[in-house]
């Protein structure tokens, strides 16, 4: 029985250096495009993110874009931002515990309107069980036809 042995053929060492130095150079330019490219800044802009940012911790959560559209200037938009803020109770210097004092006040009072609203349905008869007991399938439209049959008085009438 006879044994064949191969042997690998070696690689060119420059061939693979040449190939990872392309590789290295690649990525290189690759993380110099990941850089987001520096734009002007809206001091204005800047403002109505963080006012934002303010009332997303005071628990109210709405789309700002929706929320900010019938306000034609930045600056209209940062008072109705403020108006909103207080009215949600965050006055004075703005501060984490404040915002989630009124953050737990909001949800709060949302759990209890919930709790009143299902108070309000408990031990409410629907229209299908106020003559008391279970209550009862609707006759189907064929068999409301035939219901004439089910009065038997013993009298026939012609």
């Amino acid at each position: 029985m006879s044994v064949l042995i191969e042997e690998n053929p070696k690689r060119n060492k420059r061939a693979v250096k040449a190939k990872s130095e392309k590789l290295s150079s690649k990525k290189r330019e690759g993380f110099k495009l990941a850089k987001v490219p520096q734009q002007p800044t809206d001091p204005d802009s800047e403002e109505i993110k963080r006012l934002e940012g303010w009332l997303v911790k005071c628990g109210i959560r709405k789309m700002w874009f929706r929320e900010l559209a019938p306000y034609d200037t930045s600056k209209a938009k940062i008072r109705h931002l403020k108006e909103m803020l207080t009215e949600a109770g965050m006055t004075g210097r703005y501060s984490q515990e404040k915002a989630t004092q009124i953050r737990e006040e909001r949800e709060l009072k949302a759990d209890i309107e919930a709790v009143q609203a299902g108070a309000k349905q408990w031990g409410r008869v629907s229209p299908d069980e106020e003559d008391g007991g279970r209550p009862r399938r609707k006759v189907a439209k064929g068999l409301q036809e035939l219901d004439f049959l089910k009065d038997d008085d013993g009298e026939e009438s012609d």
